[in-house]
């Protein structure tokens, strides 16, 4: 890959109430933090409150402590001093390649049944991940290494239904600006939920992921359909793990496929930086689908 002269936009996720997902640029006044663990914002105190039954379970939890709540052992936390710290580093992760973890929860569920009915049935797109050594190579966009995703009902996570209940309303929120932002986006299936779990640690982390059906081609799967996701499905999972991102290319650029670039070393902050990408053209060209 080679860097191309295209401008350097900036990357950084703006803080957020880690409760409702509202911005801190969408607020009156600055995010409060908790107290206790010093990295949890909240936009108000109602939404610390409702939050507390699942931030306190890693709030104070370090490699010395001795408290474990919910058989998260302190012992357990990939090297971070934190089990806040470690949440922290797979949200920030997640949020860099939101791109291709969405493709790859849409790939995923439409070769498991299609994304319509796994979103019916209440399944769950589990993803295994594991922690990078630190070290001064270790980044945001390298924390983490993808070993695999895939679709498992949601009783086989029971012990976390009640995160995704209490969760699912800002998500419905955030479902429905997508709606009313692109009304006639027919690909736009909903939000599925996930787990990420932390191979080799006792921590497992819940999202709700935006994901998309099919609408080229509604009827059943074909064979070269299914080499396509496949083909897919690969390409993001290498993507994330080369440490590299997918970014939606920009409004009006003509392009569907996304850009492709790396989190360089800025003042204060890390900056999106484009590069030139070979990939499969005929994922693109020949493939009777749209995702």
């Amino acid at each position: 890959m080679d860097s191309t002269s295209r401008e350097i936009p900036r990357y950084r996720e703006d803080p957020r109430c880690q409760r409702c997902g509202l911005l801190e640029t969408e607020l009156t006044s600055k995010l409060k933090r908790c107290t206790g663990c010093k990295i949890a914002t909240y936009c108000s105190k109602e939404c610390q409150k409702e939050a507390w039954s699942t931030h306190r379970l890693i709030c104070r939890v370090t490699n010395k402590s001795t408290q474990t709540g919910f058989e998260l052992r302190p012992d357990l936390l990939a090297g971070y001093p934190a089990a806040i710290a470690l949440e922290y580093a797979v949200t920030e992760w997640h949020g860099v390649h939101n791109f291709a973890i969405s493709t790859l929860a849409t790939v995923t569920a439409e070769l498991s049944g299609g994304v319509d009915n796994n979103i019916a049935s209440s399944r769950v797109v589990l993803f295994g991940i594991v922690a990078r050594p630190a070290g001064k190579d270790r980044t945001t966009a390298n924390a983490f290494r993808l070993r695999d995703a895939t679709m498992v009902p949601m009783e086989n996570l029971s012990f976390m239904a009640d995160t995704w209940r209490e969760g699912r309303a800002g998500y419905n929120i955030a479902e429905e600006d997508i709606r009313s932002k692109f009304p006639d986006d027919n690909s736009f299936a909903g939000m599925i939920p996930a787990a990420f779990i932390v191979q080799k640690t006792t921590y497992m982390m819940t999202f709700h992921i935006p994901v998309h059906r099919r609408v080229a081609n509604p009827r059943a799967m074909s064979p070269h359909e299914r080499v396509v996701l496949q083909d897919i499905r690969q390409m993001c999972i290498g993507t994330v793990n080369s440490g590299h991102i997918f970014r939606v290319a920009p409004t009006g650029s003509g392009k569907c496929d996304p850009d492709v670039g790396a989190l360089v070393r800025a003042v204060h902050i890390a900056v999106f930086e484009t590069r030139r990408c070979i990939c499969p053209k005929y994922i693109s060209k020949n493939a009777d689908i749209t995702l």
